[in-house]
């Protein structure tokens, strides 16, 4: 297990922004509600809801980028 997704939490954003076809799983502990934005909807979305879509994956690499940071320094692993 990589991290824990909270309410609210999106996944998939990183295939999105690199075009890139990814890997990775989800699995539920409860149940969930999940809403799926096909990439090419949103391509074809008026500008301010892309923007608004865009502005939460960027905050959720971010967060996730400071995370995994915090971890390797805190386990010597980052130089």
């Amino acid at each position: 297990q990589i991290d824990s997704l909270q309410e609210a939490d999106c996944f998939g954003e990183m295939g999105y922004l690199s075009k890139a076809k990814r890997s990775a799983s989800v699995v539920a502990k409860t149940d969930v509600s999940l809403i799926q934005v096909n990439a090419s909807t949103l391509d074809r979305a008026v500008e301010g809801t892309q923007l608004r879509f865009l502005k939460v994956f960027v905050k959720t690499l971010i967060g996730r980028l400071a995370d995994t940071t915090s971890i390797l320094s805190q386990t010597g692993n980052l130089n």
